[in-house]
């Protein structure tokens, strides 16, 4: 159970479970199926929950978004809870609510397939996450070679940031064809960078690597960060640097997963061998 719900939060779906229980509570009252105070009562702790549950979720929702989402919810939710009702209100809560779940749902799926076959190599950038050396037998990229049979280059280092992997990748060479994989972030959050030079850093390292990696012969794929309650502007700051460099963002339930559950983990951060095997698997599914 602890499992499920650390992966509940961590992959950004409690956010999907929050807005569709607060439709389904704003549907029911529509339709006068609250008459009875028990069923109230549940509804009223319910809707208590459902604002921690989707701040807890991580989601870096749009300011534009966000305001009319926590303005209009929370005020139906106060009307509701104190025996109030009003039908504007509801409809509004409701069509911000799904706005919101709309924006949202593409960073749940991989939209497309990644070009596996056409690159003779895999560059892997990433910190500790991706270097290893924390007892386990190999380390992810390693395993992504084998299951791949492409050329693997792991420069991933034990507590690398994106500033320290910007300057790694300068004097890089570059394969014909490359595909390369961006793991970085996580000391940045946890080390408290501040997340504008966390974009400043990352938007660095990601012109980099499209300067450099072959035009039209590249992939460049970056795992999204699990975000941490109060960090979501760099969750915001990965999503709109991916999009604005044509970088593919893939969901952050992959590395959710792992870190989710004790024997994938040896102390939260680091994976076991267990760990690096499962995250090289949902990688190749991938490729």
């Amino acid at each position: 159970m602890r499992a499920f719900l650390l992966y509940h939060l961590y992959s950004g779906q409690a956010w999907f479970t929050a807005g569709l229980l607060f439709l389904t509570i704003v549907a029911l009252d529509f339709g006068g199926l609250f008459e009875r105070e028990r069923g109230r009562r549940v509804a009223r702790v319910t809707l208590v929950l459902l604002f921690p549950i989707a701040l807890l979720s991580g989601t870096p929702v749009p300011l534009v978004l966000a305001i009319p989402v926590a303005a209009s919810t929370i005020a139906w939710a106060g009307l509701f809870i104190s025996g109030r009702h009003s039908r504007i209100l509801g409809v509004a809560a409701v069509l911000c609510v799904l706005a919101a779940l709309w924006v949202e749902l593409p960073y749940h799926s991989v939209r497309q397939g990644l070009r596996r076959g056409a690159a003779e190599e895999i560059v892997v950038v990433g910190d500790s996450l991706s270097a290893g050396g924390f007892g386990e037998d190999a380390a992810w990229p390693e395993l992504l070679g084998k299951r791949t049979g492409v050329g693997l280059r792991n420069l991933a280092r034990p507590s690398e940031t994106t500033e320290s992997a910007r300057d790694q990748l300068s004097g890089l060479r570059w394969a014909a064809t490359t595909l390369v994989i961006i793991e970085i972030g996580g000391n940045d959050m946890l080390d408290g960078t501040s997340p504008t030079l966390f974009a400043h850093n990352l938007e660095k390292l990601l012109a980099i690597v499209v300067a450099h990696a072959p035009a039209g012969k590249r992939e460049v794929v970056m795992l999204e960060l699990p975000v941490v309650p109060g960090k979501w502007a760099y969750g915001a700051y990965q999503r709109r640097l991916a999009n604005q460099y044509g970088v593919r963002l893939l969901p952050k339930r992959l590395l959710a997963r792992v870190l989710s559950r004790e024997r994938y983990v040896t102390d939260g951060l680091h994976l076991t061998s267990a760990g690096h095997e499962e995250l090289a698997r949902l990688l190749a599914l991938m490729l």
